[in-house]
């Protein structure tokens, strides 16, 4: 409940309102251990923007789409060594003639020691970008948009509560240059839309590479300033999951499965990591579903941009950028070391008597046990890494892309050990605009790789366009 009264509040509402605008945000409800509800906050636009007026308050405008990467690793190591003995006797006092006709007695003892270690290693790398604009060269307009906002409760696939509020105006800034030059934007052609299901071959390293490169490759100053179409992404995931075998808990609200692959494909993720989808693709998180078997799912995604038209060149802004060898080599940012050994010991001795006789059986045993514990831990934790920035200032240059995103789902059966690859291909509605900095852009419009991929319409860079 906390975590969607954060998203509904004024920072949160404003932090994720791109996605809110572009299917909505979910948030789990827990009851206890169960997860019966889910809850869905959206924002849609119900008519045009105005402009309101030109900003004056001489703030500068910042912008930053960063991603994170991490990796970690576990090893557990334990080793229990025990020996125990018992001896066991019987006699027959005075022959047998008495009136105890047997009598027995047991002793033992048993003794047991175990080690156990354990170390951990996490690695996180980051690649972004950050674009200032400042007041003094760049002027801006305040647009007002009117909006409506919705809270939908779901309970698995069903809904059972709403709540919307009409009437709302949403106020925003946005750079003067870049209101003229959004005029300038065309829509992607209706019959380059829609999903397209690719034979299992397709997701394979060596079909992957050449079909990114079919594509333009950005810089590393690019920065996506547009985008739209993230239920279209998850609506291929769903697919592709389907299709290479996938449980229906991948695909059915509420279940654990379903929650962690919309959490990992939000708008504002593959806002900040399209770059990195069009240069090297990424691996989203894991994702394991419970049932008869068990299931395991690996999935990773990939994108192309080609399409591409310049919009427009704007006012000079600062590209700060992560600096690194190229959009699939993020810069690490810091490791983690953890190393953890315990060593315990214990001992116990058994020992009982009593009458074995044939109409009667009683041992009184005592059961003395001791337990002797010794454990060191030594945990040690380190960072490691820099961030270097580039803090080139150029102008700045609005381009539009047709965007294709490839899905590669492998789903693995836990018991038999069967896995199944598909692959989904989806081309979004909306073009996709990327920031970056005019000489990046011209050296973009040289390369011949691109004759095709990329036109200068207005001739805004380029003499001929």
């Amino acid at each position: 409940m906390q975590r969607l009264l954060r998203v509904l509040d004024r920072d949160g509402s404003a932090g994720l309102l791109a996605s809110a605008m572009d299917g909505g945000v979910g948030v789990e409800l827990f009851d206890g251990r169960k997860r019966p509800y889910r809850a869905v906050f959206s924002v849609r636009r119900t008519g045009p923007g105005r402009y309101a007026q030109t900003a004056s308050d001489g703030r500068d405008m910042e912008y930053v789409t960063s991603a994170v990467s991490q990796r970690a690793a576990a090893h557990d190591e334990s080793d229990t060594r025990g020996v125990e003995g018992v001896l066991a006797g019987s006699g027959k006092p005075d022959g047998g003639a008495g009136r105890l006709k047997g009598v027995g007695a047991a002793a033992g003892v048993g003794v047991s020691a175990g080690d156990s270690r354990r170390s951990a290693s996490v690695g996180r790398a980051q690649t972004g970008v950050k674009t200032v604009a400042e007041a003094a060269s760049a002027p801006s307009a305040r647009m007002r948009l009117p909006v409506a906002a919705r809270l939908e409760i779901f309970e698995g696939d069903r809904r059972v509560a709403l709540a919307e509020l009409e009437g709302l105006r949403l106020t925003h800034r946005v750079l003067a240059a870049d209101l003229h030059a959004l005029t300038e934007l065309v829509p992607v052609p209706a019959r380059q839309v829609g999903r397209r299901a690719a034979d299992a071959s397709e997701g394979g390293a060596d079909r992957l590479g050449p079909w990114r490169d079919g594509g333009v490759r950005l810089p590393m100053e690019a920065q996506v300033n547009g985008f739209q179409g993230t239920p279209r992404v998850q609506q291929a995931v769903d697919d592709a999951v389907r299709r290479a075998g996938g449980s229906a808990r991948f695909r059915t609200g509420g279940e654990a499965a379903f929650h962690l692959l919309r959490e990992a494909v939000s708008t504002e993720w593959l806002i900040a990591a399209l770059p990195l989808l069009t240069a090297a693709g990424v691996d989203l998180p894991p994702v394991h579903a419970t049932g008869a078997s068990g299931q395991d799912l690996h999935t990773s995604l990939h994108a192309r941009l080609r399409g591409g038209r310049v919009l427009g060149v704007g006012d000079k802004m600062t590209f700060e950028t992560v600096a690194q060898s190229g959009l699939d080599a993020p810069r690490p940012s810091g490791g983690d070391g953890q190393q953890a050994s315990e060593h315990g010991a214990s001992a116990r001795g058994l020992f009982g008597a009593g009458a074995l006789n044939a109409d009667e059986f009683r041992m009184n045993q005592f059961l003395g046990v001791m337990d002797g514990v010794g454990s060191a831990t030594d945990t040690a934790a380190n960072g490691a890494g820099s961030m270097p920035l580039h803090k080139p200032k150029f102008a700045s240059v609005l381009v539009q892309f047709t965007l294709d995103v490839r899905v590669v789902a492998q789903v693995a059966d836990r018991v038999s050990g069967r896995a199944a690859t598909a692959v989904q291909e989806v081309t979004l509605p909306q073009p996709v605009v990327v920031r970056m900095p005019a000489p990046a852009v011209r050296r973009l419009l040289a390369d011949p790789a691109n004759a095709g991929r990329l036109t200068d319409p207005g001739a805004r860079l380029t003499p001929g366009g």
